[in-house]
Parts: C-alpha cells; structure tokens; sequence
C-alpha cells in the first residue's frame, strides 16, 4: 500500500481554469493534481501556490498540490 503526502490548494473558478489550462487537463475540471516535475515545468504555476507549499513538494514532506475548485 502506497499512501500518497498531499497538499489541497482550494482555488477560485478563473485561477482553477488558468491552472487547467497551463496544465493540458480539460479547463473546466474541479481538481487536478501537481507534482514537482509540473511546477518545474510550468513556472506559471507557481503563482498558484505558496513559497511554502513548493518548499513542502522540494523537500518531499508532500508529493502532490490537489487544486481543487473552492465552491
């Protein structure tokens, strides 16, 4: 059994669909999950996210950021 170390981002309609969209997944999907390769890939999402949370993907304490559209 594999557990997975997560760290949920709650985001707002228009940031969720720029992160959808930077990220190729369908614009209009409520989560979408990041690991470090995406944020070094994609610099822009790390507007998204804080200086902690990318700290946090670096230093393996988490493997993923879960946005999740903020209802």
């Amino acid at each position: 059994m594999h557990i997975n170390k997560v760290i949920t981002s709650f985001q707002d309609v228009d940031s969720m669909e720029n992160i959808n969209i930077l990220t190729g997944l369908d614009e209009f999907s409520t989560d979408n999950w990041c690991d470090l390769g995406e944020f070094e890939e994609i610099p822009e999402l790390n507007k998204f996210i804080t200086e902690e949370e990318l700290q946090a993907l670096k230093d393996k304490s988490a493997e993923y950021i879960a946005f999740r559209l903020d209802c």
